[in-house]
């Protein structure tokens, strides 16, 4: 029998965070396209940057779901995880290993866009 009751793993702030940084990168995005808009980019690449900044804090002092020492960075689970993506029903609460490992990446690469377009905008003013 299959219960359609659903569990929330992720906190309110969590899912905040995680729609104010798709605005924000949706907003970027739109804004880099017109010369007009360069307050506008700016503002939404620095939220961005603060936002990430925020869920690296949030990753030591969050929930429990939340917290980077419950992320699966295990490689030999990550393997297993992609061998067997579609024969193994395994369910995860919180972040499965591809999960774990993509939202790291994006961090990462988030946050070296942030400087970058800060040192970009630096630049220009000199």
């Amino acid at each position: 029998m299959h219960s359609n009751n659903r569990i929330y793993v992720w906190s309110k702030v969590t899912r905040l965070f995680h729609w104010g940084l798709v605005a924000a990168f949706i907003t970027t995005l739109i804004s880099a396209k017109f010369s007009n808009a360069l307050l506008i980019h700016v503002s939404a690449g620095s939220t961005m940057g603060i936002l990430l900044f925020l869920r690296i804090i949030w990753g030591f002092t969050g929930p429990k779901y939340s917290r980077f020492r419950n992320f699966d960075f295990n490689l030999k689970d990550l393997l297993y995880y992609f061998l067997n993506l579609f024969k193994d029903k395994k369910l995860y609460i919180g972040h499965n290993p591809a999960a774990s490992w993509a939202t790291f990446l994006l961090i990462i690469l988030g946050i070296a866009t942030t400087f970058s377009g800060w040192l970009l905008m630096g630049a220009s003013e000199v």
